[in-house]
């Protein structure tokens, strides 16, 4: 990833660049140069212009646009693996590098629901561990997408069917609000998930 991130600094901004040297590890200075061109270049394709042309803006809560833009970004990145997300919609992306060393009983006992305890509760450890993985993703996308920041906990995120959840496409509700969550094909030993506010045109990028 070291040669992609050289070859994309090149369609940075001045202020990416800035900020990219303001990470205190190469690795995310490495990851965080990736995932902006990678935006760059997925928005560039569909608006005909060259990646360095485009006006990238960060909102609030660090959700990137672009202004007047007939479209909606998002972008998340975990381990190795850097996934962008361009809709027609509002939209949000997230992924998950699965952990085996995640204490992941403690953390759902605090952040997910009695209908999403239940079903990993059912489950043997191996499944327990992607489908913890699967009903974060969904809650994350779905946050994201929400754009709320960080008022917003995920125990308030409901997902009206956890078993599907990493599978099919699922309900989610933040704060009443619902969202459409679909699953992203990706690298064994990752979870990603995608939230919309209903059915559309999404391009999804990832890059390992």
């Amino acid at each position: 990833m070291n040669d992609v991130a050289r070859d994309d600094v090149s369609v940075l901004s001045p202020d990416e660049v800035e900020r990219a040297g303001r990470f205190r590890f190469e690795a995310d200075r490495v990851r965080y140069r990736v995932a902006r061109s990678l935006l760059r270049r997925t928005a560039a394709n569909l608006l005909g212009v060259r990646p360095s042309d485009i006006p990238l803006e960060t909102a609030e809560y660090g959700k990137p646009f672009i202004t007047g833009r007939p479209f909606e970004l998002n972008v998340s990145h975990s381990g190795d693996l850097i996934a962008v997300a361009v809709s027609a919609s509002v939209v949000g992306v997230d992924v998950e590098r699965i952990q085996t060393r995640t204490a992941i009983d403690e953390i759902a006992a605090r952040y997910f629901q009695d209908q999403e305890l239940g079903f990993l509760r059912g489950l043997p450890p191996d499944a327990k561990r992607r489908a913890f993985f699967a009903l974060w993703t969904t809650k994350e996308a779905a946050m994201k997408a929400d754009g709320g920041g960080l008022w917003l906990s995920l125990s308030s995120v409901a997902i009206d069917d956890p078993a599907a959840a990493g599978n099919a496409p699922v309900h989610c509700s933040v704060a009443r609000r619902p969202w459409l969550v679909r699953p992203l094909n990706v690298p064994d030993g990752y979870c990603a998930a995608v939230a919309t506010e209903r059915q559309t045109s999404i391009v999804i990028k990832t890059k390992i």
